[in-house]
């Protein structure tokens, strides 16, 4: 997956939008302004932060090896990848997904309905 493609998938998620708080090497991903994917630019390869359940965690590193405690967030609700050949891209994008899940279920249900349908 190319940076173009990956950017594309973060930004589907209804309300996505993205942008740089926390300077230029590091691409943030938010929902209702709150973060759900972090991209940090200057790593080589790029890295993803995502938030993720702490019970699918274990599952997650089974399938992803390189992935560690959140490297840019330093808490341990946050994982990263680095984006190396050989990580399954199934298992990043559902980790994308999960993420994106975890940030909008915080969100008023009213603007989370909102969202939703304004996507359509």
């Amino acid at each position: 997956m190319t940076y173009e493609e990956l950017c594309a998938y973060l930004l589907k998620h209804p309300g996505a939008i993205k942008e740089h708080p926390l300077g230029a090497d590091i691409l943030a991903f938010k929902v209702n302004e709150r973060i759900f994917a972090l991209l940090a630019l200057q790593k080589k390869p790029i890295e993803l932060t995502l938030k993720c359940k702490v019970e699918n965690k274990l599952q997650y590193q089974k399938h992803i090896p390189s992935m560690i405690c959140g490297t840019i967030t330093n808490r341990t609700l946050w994982v990263t990848v680095p984006l190396e050949k050989g990580v399954p891209l199934d298992r990043v994008l559902n980790l994308i997904d999960e993420s994106y899940e975890i940030i909008l279920k915080s969100i008023k249900k009213s603007t989370r309905e909102k969202l939703r349908w304004d996507k359509v």
